[in-house]
């Protein structure tokens, strides 16, 4: 058994191997698909890579495909990944058996990641998400015991833990950035969590440019580098939302503030300004200052992976090794930039559009 991150004694959970697992779980959702008349199907192209998503129900299916809709293609014959969603609530079916019991959570957010012959296996301990992914059979499961209790985070980046093992076969990575750009050439906005990136993002995409994501983005190793879209949506602190006056009656859970961040769907309001994916010329570091004027400054290699990798490898479930690699190379090919920020929005998208428009 090939065991990674905190690793799994044995090659058993709870006495039963993991293919079984994964075929009895498949199982649980034919049988969650018997008290429905059809069940709801929906394809996406994310960089050409077709999936496809079925629904046991209706319960999951707007809180799964509201930020993917602006990928939203024809049904093809054979797509490359087909995931089955559902909960039990709603289908009153339970999964055959739990994968873990409570014992072997090592950390708050997650259960140990595990990898057996092509299978992938993860559980969210703080939202409760089962994820299941075959690479054999190109079949991924979504699974949470009660779709009213998905997490908004679950809800604005849908499957990302399926995508990152089936996108990490097509020689691509889910990246924590943002991407805008302007005459097809596109930068990434890298940084920690309140390093400003969202914010620069969303100022770009109210400043007229194309933007493929907020928060995570596809990055494929092509010459150049290509970044493909993943999710419309856009999450802001509560506090920073007031920044945004145009955006502030978008926010699809404006009630829930208190405890959420504000999550807009953006391609639901500016579908014109989305882009699936387009060639990536620089990495930009947004940096906030406190004066008034912003500018862009030279960064080294070993800024931008630093400033880059801890936020994409801390999501990243498996496969870290690879990703570490593949990030290394990206940035010591791609030249990287310091934004620093300052405090007048609209200078910080001038700079970033004379910037990009000089590349």
């Amino acid at each position: 058994m090939k065991q990674r991150e905190h690793g799994l004694s044995g090659s058993k959970l709870n006495n039963i191997l993991p293919e079984d697992f994964f075929h009895l779980t498949l199982e649980s959702f034919n049988t969650a698909c018997q008290p429905f008349t059809e069940r709801p199907q929906f394809f996406f192209n994310i960089g050409g890579y077709i999936i496809q998503l079925i629904f046991a129900g209706p319960s999951l299916l707007s809180s799964l495909t509201s930020s993917l809709r602006h990928l939203q293609v024809d049904g093809v014959e054979n797509p490359d990944l087909t995931i089955y969603c559902w909960d039990s609530t709603s289908t009153g079916t339970p999964l055959p058996i739990l994968p873990w019991s409570d014992k072997v959570y090592v950390s708050a957010k997650e259960i140990p990641f595990l990898q057996q012959n092509g299978l992938h296996i993860s559980v969210k301990r703080e939202s409760g998400v089962l994820s299941l992914f075959d690479s054999k059979s190109k079949t991924g499961i979504y699974w949470i015991e009660d779709a009213g209790s998905l997490p908004f985070y679950e809800k604005a980046s849908p499957f990302r833990t399926i995508f990152q093992w089936c996108m990490l076969e097509q020689q691509r990575f889910c990246i924590h950035s943002a991407a805008v750009s302007v005459n097809n050439k596109g930068v990434l906005l890298a940084g920690r969590e309140k390093s400003g990136k969202s914010t620069s993002s969303l100022a770009c995409l109210l400043a007229g440019m194309h933007f493929a994501g907020d928060d995570y983005v596809v990055l494929s190793e092509e010459s150049p580098y290509w970044v493909y879209s993943l999710y419309s949506s856009a999450k802001l602190d509560a506090g920073s939302v007031g920044r945004f006056p145009e955006l502030a009656e978008k926010v699809s859970n404006r009630k829930k503030l208190d405890a959420e961040k504000a999550v807009i769907y953006l391609h639901q309001h500016f579908p014109e300004r989305m882009s699936q994916g387009f060639p990536v010329s620089a990495v930009l570091l947004p940096n906030i200052t406190h004066g008034n004027k912003t500018f862009i400054r030279r960064a080294s290699p070993a800024e931008g992976i630093k400033t880059l990798a801890p936020s994409t490898l801390v999501l990243q479930t498996g496969s870290r090794k690879e990703a570490f690699g593949f990030l290394a190379r990206f940035i010591h090919q791609t030249p990287c930039y310091w934004l620093e920020m300052g405090t007048d929005i609209s200078s910080v998208t001038g700079v970033i559009k004379e910037f990009i428009k000089g590349l």
